[in-house]
């Protein structure tokens, strides 16, 4: 878990048709998914990003988008920016499906995530997207997380919950009928709980995350990174709504208890 500390902080360059209306790249450093990035160039459609100085990074994701089942993206790493199209990048992806997996037609609107399990520190990224056979004739994206997100030692405790929740209410008529009303898109929830946390893990992340971002800013949290068949089902991004105290069990032994709900 971690948020886009490398992308939010670096200069983003679009080579691709932005239609306009507000719909331009800058909105994919934006927290809410609903401003939306838009090109209409779907077969040279790709963006550069210069972070000012070589920083670390183990996930780019690309969310929120409307790519089909034929979209592509490849993402490219370099010290400067020369290197990112000359052949001599230091890191290369190659072309991989953009769509996370388990990512099918029935989700509205599908994750890219690229996980780099070994991380990277790099000052210049490329992303190269092509979705020639997009059925909307536009691609479109809500929110660009570049970032070096925090892996603890020991995974969270069972049970962990996780997944959709919708707040629906119902109504009985006067007939018996039960009808839907005050109708609303179900939203992702995690509730996390860590109980084995070092003191360097207890401080340098869960006390960071909670004083530089609390309940105000988005946070990306991947379940499993490395879920070759259901990623799309384990990725959330959203806010923090459940931020217990860090508690310190005993000696060297910390825990911490987080809920975060999906922004929409």
């Amino acid at each position: 878990m971690g948020w886009s500390d490398w992308g939010d902080a670096a200069s983003l360059e679009t080579i691709g048709n932005e239609p306009g209306s507000g719909a331009v790249a800058a909105n994919l450093q934006t927290m809410q998914p609903t401003e939306l990035w838009e090109s209409t160039d779907l077969t040279n459609l790709h963006f550069e990003l210069d972070r000012g100085s070589a920083e670390a990074l183990n996930v780019v994701a690309l969310l929120y988008t409307n790519a089909s089942s034929g979209a592509t993206w490849r993402i490219r790493a370099a010290d400067d920016q020369a290197s990112l199209t000359d052949g001599s990048a230091d890191y290369d992806s190659g072309s991989i499906t953009l769509r996370a997996a388990g990512a099918d037609d029935t989700w509205e609107r599908p994750h890219g995530v690229l996980w780099i399990s070994a991380g990277i520190t790099r000052r210049w990224l490329r992303i190269d997207i092509t979705d020639g056979s997009n059925p909307d004739g536009v691609f479109r994206a809500g929110r660009l997380v570049i970032g070096d997100l925090w892996q603890p030692a020991r995974n969270a405790q069972y049970p962990i919950a996780f997944g959709p929740v919708d707040d629906t209410q119902h109504k009985r008529t006067d007939g018996g009928s039960l009808i839907p009303i005050h109708r609303g898109d179900p939203y992702q929830v995690a509730d996390l709980r860590f109980k084995f946390l070092n003191e360097a893990e207890s401080l340098e992340h869960v006390h960071d995350f909670r004083r530089r971002r609390g309940r105000r800013y988005d946070m990306l949290v991947l379940l499993d990174p490395e879920d070759a068949s259901y990623l799309q089902h384990r990725t959330l991004y959203g806010l923090i709504t459940r931020d217990d105290a860090l508690g310190h069990a005993g000696f060297q032994r910390f825990e911490h208890r987080v809920q975060i709900d999906e922004l929409t």
